[in-house]
């Protein structure tokens, strides 16, 4: 994706000739909209510029011996971004307890990603109502996110590179806006969109 990160300019301009669908990284799927999204989501892993999977909003992760459970230790000290005008997000740190609902956020929606938990414990039950929550994404503590599989499924951890997996705080309302500002813990705080201008801010509690 698009990383500016690094752009020794005081003010970057971009354009792209596909039109943005989203704002959403639970929805988003269009180039347009990646071009957006990736600029203010992060997942807990993400790829260098040789391809490789690095630590993002997670510092480490291992397969259990048999194979079926996946642990990640998360990221200290990072915070959301604060939209304007809104109450209902107070400055935080992220958690394992973020990871857990945006998943859960993600497979109630309608985005095209939902496959990349086909193999998570108790999503069919989730998926049904049957369950209020997945019983396979788990919070030993606020920095532990444990994923159980039904079976062994190595491919598990490159699935989360999908943007759809990035994480958003617990109490995003159903109906956001996310047009309206970001919520975000990436590197820049998207501000406004007027529907073919969006633009953003550097994140200077940037972890």
């Amino acid at each position: 994706y698009y990383d500016y990160r690094r752009v020794a300019l005081k003010s970057i301009r971009a354009a792209t000739d596909v039109e943005v669908q989203t704002f959403d990284p639970a929805v988003m799927y269009d180039l347009g909209s990646q071009h957006m999204v990736t600029q203010s989501y992060e997942g807990l892993i993400a790829l260098d510029g040789q391809a490789r999977i690095v630590p993002a909003l997670a510092t480490s992760w291992a397969f259990s011996p048999s194979g079926d459970t996946l642990t990640f230790r998360l990221r200290g000290g990072v915070h959301f971004h604060q939209p304007p005008s809104q109450t209902w997000l107070k400055a935080r740190t992220m958690d394992s307890e973020d990871v857990k609902a945006s998943f859960e956020r993600m497979l109630k929606s309608t985005s095209a990603y939902t496959y990349i938990f086909d193999y998570v414990q108790g999503v069919e039950d989730f998926r049904s109502g049957k369950a209020k929550h997945v019983n396979g994404f788990q919070t030993p503590d606020s920095a532990t996110f444990t994923i159980a599989l039904k079976h062994p499924f190595p491919t598990m951890l490159q699935w989360l590179l999908a943007p759809a997996a990035y994480i958003v705080p617990r109490e995003v309302p159903a109906n956001y806006d996310f047009s309206r500002g970001s919520v975000g813990t990436g590197p820049w705080v998207s501000t406004s969109w007027d529907g073919a201008v969006a633009k953003f801010n550097a994140n200077r509690n940037y972890w």
